[in-house]
């Protein structure tokens, strides 16, 4: 006696699926949106003489943002809050 059996599986981006949608974290006993600190267009630890133009002594990239020219049109506070890159979306499941 013999058997075959097939099963395909496709991927499912956790974008697709409510309830992976966002990446959460827990701090003590509370849950929140969160992410990853290490965004696509970077966080960046500024020296003391930048920190005070800025009023902040991190940075990331604005949208269109030159990267080559460290100012405020260029560049605002990190805000983990819309900074955090979401990762969680593009994860893939089976």
């Amino acid at each position: 006696m013999a058997g075959i059996d097939y099963s395909k599986q496709d991927g499912v981006s956790a974008a697709e699926r409510p309830f992976s949608v966002n990446a959460v974290s827990i701090s003590g006993d509370t849950a929140f949106v969160g992410g990853s600190s290490s965004t696509p267009v970077g966080r960046i630890q500024l020296p003391a003489r930048l920190a005070g133009q800025f009023g902040c002594n991190q940075v990331s990239l604005n949208p269109g943002g030159n990267s080559q020219v460290v100012s405020t049109a260029n560049y605002h506070c990190y805000a983990a809050a819309t900074d955090a890159y979401n990762y969680a979306s593009i994860n893939m499941g089976t």
